[in-house]
């Protein structure tokens, strides 16, 4: 009997697996899950990855669309948050999940 529960708790985890990958194919090929893009902060500046600036919302705390300076490099987006008020910001990214990011100035 132990054998048998082995071989399917073996079997469970192999099919848990398949489905996390099947998952993430999906979301990869745009078809479900959206994904964080990759990105990170300097200062006051964040940069998000594989994005362009066209594609990005920035909203404040309370919803409102914001016009932080955007400029495009030839992989990524950067966003300058200096002229901004201190607050908290909403990134969309288009085809991703948003993005918090904190102005501290």
């Amino acid at each position: 009997m132990s054998c048998s529960l082995s071989m399917f708790r073996t079997a469970l985890v192999a099919m848990s697996q398949l489905a996390m990958t099947l998952k993430f194919a999906k979301a990869r090929a745009g078809k479900g899950l959206l994904l964080e893009a990759e990105h990170f902060t300097e200062g006051n500046t964040l940069i998000v990855n594989g994005v362009s600036a066209k594609s990005i919302a920035v909203y404040s705390h309370d919803g409102q669309l914001q016009a932080p300076t955007l400029t495009d490099t030839p992989t990524s987006t950067v966003i300058d948050f200096s002229s901004m008020p201190q607050g908290i910001y909403i990134i969309k990214p288009a085809s991703f999940t948003a993005i918090k990011f904190i102005n501290n100035k």
